[in-house]
Order: C-alpha cells, then sequence, then structure tokens
C-alpha cells in the first residue's frame, strides 16, 4: 500500500509537473520560410541635352552636326525616344525661324544615323529605340543634324534658332 510520507509526496508532485512539460524534443528551434518581394517598374527620363549648332552655314554643300541627348532608364528597359517638329515646323519639315524677327526660315532636320537616311520622328513607330542601363546611370544617344545644301543655297542671311522637345515613350 503506498503510504503518504513527505518524500512520496515530493516525488507525487514531481511526477504530476513533469507529465506536463513537454518532451526536450519540443524545446527545439522551429523555423519558417518567409517570402519576400518587389516591383520595379520600368522608367525612363531625359536628362542634359545638348544644343545642336550648325556654326556658320556653307551653301554649297550639306551641312551636317551632331549631338547628344542624355537619358536614364530602369536597367535592360527599351523605350522609344521621339522629338517634335519643333517651334516652326514638323516632323519631316523642321524649320528654324530667323532671329531678327523677319519671319525668314531656314530647313532643317535630325536624323537617328550619321547617314541622314532615317528621320527622327515625333510619334510612337517613327523614334529611336534607347535601352537603359539604369536610373542612375545616365547615358547618351546620338542625334544628327543636317541642314541640306539645297536649303542652305537659298536661305536669307541672318541668325537662326528652333526648339524641339525630346520625349521618351514607354
Amino acid at each position: 500500500m503506498f503510504k503518504m510520507t513527505p518524500v512520496n509526496a515530493i516525488r507525487g508532485l514531481v511526477a504530476v509537473l513533469g507529465a506536463s512539460l513537454p518532451l526536450a524534443g519540443a524545446l527545439a528551434d522551429d523555423s519558417q520560410p518567409m517570402t519576400v518581394t518587389a516591383l520595379v517598374n520600368d522608367a525612363c527620363q531625359v536628362g542634359t541635352t545638348n544644343s545642336l549648332d550648325f556654326g556658320i552655314i556653307d551653301p554649297a554643300i550639306d551641312n551636317d552636326v551632331a549631338g547628344t541627348i542624355e537619358f536614364a532608364c530602369t536597367a535592360g528597359f527599351s523605350a522609344e525616344m521621339v522629338i517634335n517638329g519643333g517651334t516652326h515646323g514638323v516632323f519631316g519639315n523642321r524649320q528654324m525661324d530667323d532671329a531678327g524677327g523677319a519671319g525668314d526660315r531656314l530647313v532643317y532636320e535630325l536624323y537617328t544615323d550619321s547617314a541622314g537616311g532615317t528621320v527622327w520622328g515625333n510619334a510612337a513607330g517613327t523614334g529611336k529605340f534607347v535601352t537603359g542601363i539604369g536610373l542612375l546611370n545616365p547615358t547618351t544617344t546620338d542625334v544628327y543634324g543636317r541642314v541640306a545644301l539645297a536649303d542652305a543655297a537659298v536661305a536669307p542671311g541672318g541668325s537662326y534658332q528652333d526648339t524641339v522637345t525630346v520625349t521618351i515613350l514607354f
């Protein structure tokens, strides 16, 4: 028969408490995977544009000049860059205005290539595609201008100027 002694009482208490404690294996560390996600939106921005200066026009030749347009796009993202017709002209017939106010115009054009074969357009499908290397890593693309001999030969003397707007479509 079981006699209640102080030692047996302690043993009974330890047995009851021990049964309520989790097993040693259940006290081990536990882990669970956590998914981390992000979305980087494609983006582009036009940076610095250099002036395209034809200098003094020679009326006996095609007058060609080159410049650069700085831009930055998300790495690997391609977008189309377009240039409008300017203040005084339209795509395919850009015109500089006589700064002297006489109303004379000097026709010029902008091209995506140095040969002057592809006119740089002002709408989707007519521009130049550029690819970014990162928004914090601006890069440049070349722009080529030409005042054709036919237009240079008939231009009245004066100082001419136009302003075009560069836009990246995406």
